[in-house]
């Protein structure tokens, strides 16, 4: 199975969680099976639907400024 948007870890404001990289396979896969939910793929939050941030972007660019 393969997210192309989500290859890093994402975090929700909203739920204040992470979602590790290795785990977004996994957890896509079971809200999938569970609830018939798409929502980690669109980059959105599995629980609250939230927009999900990419970490990796949020230190690149603390590392710029």
């Amino acid at each position: 199975m393969r997210i192309p948007m989500l290859r890093d870890d994402m975090y929700c404001p909203k739920c204040e969680k992470t979602i590790k990289r290795e785990r977004i396979a996994e957890v896509n896969l079971t809200m999938k099976e569970k609830f018939n939910s798409n929502n980690l793929e669109k980059g959105l939050c599995p629980v609250c639907g939230t927009r999900l941030f990419d970490l990796s972007k949020k230190e690149a660019k603390k590392d710029e400024d």
